[in-house]
């Protein structure tokens, strides 16, 4: 008579035996794997910011350069345009020019010897020119005045 009514080792999954192990920090080394992406990522940022930094200004460099080229291109050109004309406006005002230009274009003649008029001056500080009424009345009173200094005097 006794007979078990179940047996239950029968229908029992055998065990496994799972064995953990102790890790220091755990956590801790996660977080510190977080943090070292992070600077790196970081790091690798701040160089690929400089990189094209760099880049920008040497394309800004090659650009300003081309224009300082542009610039003394156009000097060099201006500088022998302004000694071309130098040149030419020296030709052309030379007294032969110039008295041809005047004969030519604006009729001019050379002046004779009769045109020549000498005066001969019989006291030599005084010259005396045509005068209007109110210049003889100021040299009047200018004579009247030099007189009565010489008559002090």
């Amino acid at each position: 008579m006794g007979q078990a009514a179940y047996n239950f080792e029968q229908f029992q999954q055998p065990q496994v035996r799972r064995e953990f192990k102790a890790v220091q920090g755990g956590k801790k080394t996660a977080r510190m794997e977080a943090l070292k992406r992070f600077r790196v990522t970081a790091a690798s940022l701040v160089l690929v910011g400089m990189v094209v930094g760099l880049l920008s200004c040497n394309a800004r460099l090659t650009e300003l350069s081309g224009d300082i080229q542009a610039a003394q291109r156009d000097l060099t050109t201006s500088q022998s345009t302004y000694d071309y004309l130098e040149g030419q406006l020296e030709g052309i005002s030379t007294m032969k020019n110039v008295e041809e230009i005047a004969v030519d274009q604006l009729g001019m003649t050379k002046m004779d010897s009769s045109q020549v008029t000498y005066i001969t001056l019989e006291n030599q500080n005084s010259i005396v020119c045509a005068e209007n009424g109110v210049e003889r009345f100021f040299s009047g009173i200018q004579a009247a005045a030099l007189s009565l200094w010489d008559s002090l005097g």
